[in-house]
């Protein structure tokens, strides 16, 4: 052997110890791989409209979404997962080059990401890698405000950061073709190490967490909710105040104007102060956190945004339950434990749709919770354990809940709870809970709809999709109808075939539309029996 190549093999033993920080803190190493990686996302996605939309928050963060997740959350998740490889190896790579070494990395990666970064203005602001450090983008000055330079920054860092950790690994591949065998040995096992002190490290800094997911207890719910939380709190922010939709809004408008229509009849309801077409419930809900955040806030936007956080916070908190339930009771490896924790943390669609102001997801945190208890009653049953009497009052309660935010709740955990009497154990348990619910809430309609002056929705509502179908059979298969079949359609529709062709009508792309909503509006006999 050489004495260059004896020298080489002492500096990649010796540069093996740059990576010390990672054996110190590699807890810090990972979660900050973790945001490099979403900074990257974001860096090399980004994009804008236009240059006005820097002028204020709301424009900038819409503008700059909408550029962000065209991509969609299962290409999104394998976007950040390739930058969170390139960012885990390049920088335990960069981590051991010698200091020169670094210096020429660093320096070659700064002046080339202005050219990256600073790019030459064109109308439709697309993304690319052959402009020059002279042009800068085309911004007028009154533009060039706090989020435009906020826009450039995490662009610049996010390509800097990820050209600097593919470059490492670049030149680490290089140096080890390069080399000779016992060079090479030496080198492997450099980042072998590395890349298993990080790992150590991090399973031990989450030892409490799976300290928490060992056992089931409020304890271990309360660390597995804060950490869901934190991940949580800034589409908290960037969502405010909350998105609603169109049946939010005639509920909300309902209160607010004191006049209520029949949202399938589209006819005023004199007298009423609602409609329990939309459920009167969340009708209630709603339009006490409008009115919290009219009169003591200032803003109805406070209030609405206040009734998304807590639906958020309660979504957090089924979860926490749920995944302490799965590793703490049914004995799940803590491992798993933790990708379910990750997965929910981090995949955004769970905090966006938390954040919606409509009546699936306010129903959505006593509806996951109600699904976990469904879990637990068949283990006990199947497992031949005592059902307590506090398991089936939680059922009942959360059946009512559920059935009052989200009507069709009612028609699916009744069938459940029979199909379970059916084929499980204790039948007249399951028969109890199906049946008792469906008497608690026609008691309490008889008490709540005349108290709150609640008119009664169409029961239009129930029979929507077998009436669908019905209709669509009705006009594509007429000539096998018989006149019996006819006399019984009739005796519930009040269309023509041309108006039901014209409801079914195909749009281009061969998609049916209107089909629906349409029908139970337009075509719905509603003095039928």
């Amino acid at each position: 052997m050489t004495d260059s190549s004896k020298v080489e093999i002492k500096e990649v033993y010796l540069n093996g110890q740059g990576n010390t920080f990672l054996k110190r803190f590699p807890m810090c190493f990972f979660v900050g791989t973790v945001a490099l990686a979403a900074v990257s996302c974001i860096a090399f996605t980004a994009g804008f409209s236009s240059e006005t939309i820097f002028a204020g928050f709301k424009l900038f963060i819409g503008d700059l979404s909408q550029y962000i997740g065209i991509y969609g959350p299962v290409l999104g998740v394998l976007l950040f997962s390739v930058f969170f490889i390139i960012h885990y190896f390049g920088w335990i790579s960069f981590g051991d080059f010698d200091i020169r070494a670094k210096r020429y990395i660093v320096v070659f990666v700064v002046l080339l990401t202005f050219s990256l970064v600073l790019r030459p203005h064109n109308s439709s602001h697309e993304q690319s890698i052959f402009n020059t450090f002279l042009n800068p983008p085309a911004i007028a000055n009154e533009y060039k405000t706090v989020w435009y330079w906020v826009y450039v920054a995490v662009r610049y860092f996010g390509i800097a950061a990820t050209l600097c950790a593919l470059i490492s690994i670049i030149l680490y591949v290089l140096r080890y073709k390069n080399s000779d065998t016992e060079a090479n040995g030496k080198r492997c096992a450099s980042l072998c190490r590395a890349s298993k002190d990080i790992f150590s490290g991090c399973c031990l800094r989450l030892s409490f967490i799976k300290n928490a997911l060992s056992r089931f207890s409020v304890l271990s719910i309360v660390k597995l909710f804060s950490l869901i939380v934190i991940c949580w709190v800034p589409w908290m922010i960037f969502l405010w105040p909350a998105n609603i939709a169109a049946d939010t809004v005639a509920q909300l408008m309902w209160v607010k104007s004191g006049k209520v229509w029949d949202p399938s009849s589209h006819e005023m309801l004199p007298g009423y102060a609602m409609s329990d077409h939309h459920p009167w419930l969340d009708t209630v809900i709603y339009g006490f956190f409008d009115s919290f955040g009219t009169n003591l806030l200032g803003s109805e936007a406070w209030g609405l945004w206040i009734l998304a956080v807590l639906q958020t916070v309660g979504v957090a908190a089924a979860f926490a339950i749920i995944i302490n339930y799965f590793t703490g009771v049914l004995k799940l490896d803590w491992k798993f434990g933790v990708l379910f924790l990750l997965f929910i943390c981090f995949t955004p669609i769970f905090a966006r749709t938390a954040m919606v102001v409509v009546k699936d997801a306010t129903a959505l945190p006593f509806f996951l919770l109600f699904m976990l208890l469904i879990v637990e009653y068949v283990r006990r049953l199947r497992q031949d354990l005592p059902v307590k009497i506090w398991l089936v009052i939680a059922l009942i309660v959360l059946f009512v809940i559920c059935a009052e935010m989200r009507k069709i709740s009612l028609e699916i955990f009744a069938a459940t709870f029979l199909v379970l009497a059916l084929f499980l154990k204790r039948r007249v348990r399951s028969i109890a809970v199906a049946v008792i619910p469906v008497i608690l809430l026609s008691v309490i309609s008889s008490v709540a709809f005349p108290a709150l002056h609640i008119a009664s929705g169409g029961r239009q509502e129930t029979v929507g999709v077998f009436f669908q179908q019905t209709m669509y059979t009705a006009v594509n298969h007429e000539e096998s109808l018989s006149s019996n079949d006819r006399a019984i359609i009739n005796a519930v529709n009040t269309c023509s075939t041309s108006d039901l062709v014209d409801i079914f009508a195909l749009q281009d792309d061969k998609r049916e539309i209107n089909s629906d909503d349409a029908l139970k509006d337009r075509c719905f006999n509603r003095d039928a029996s």
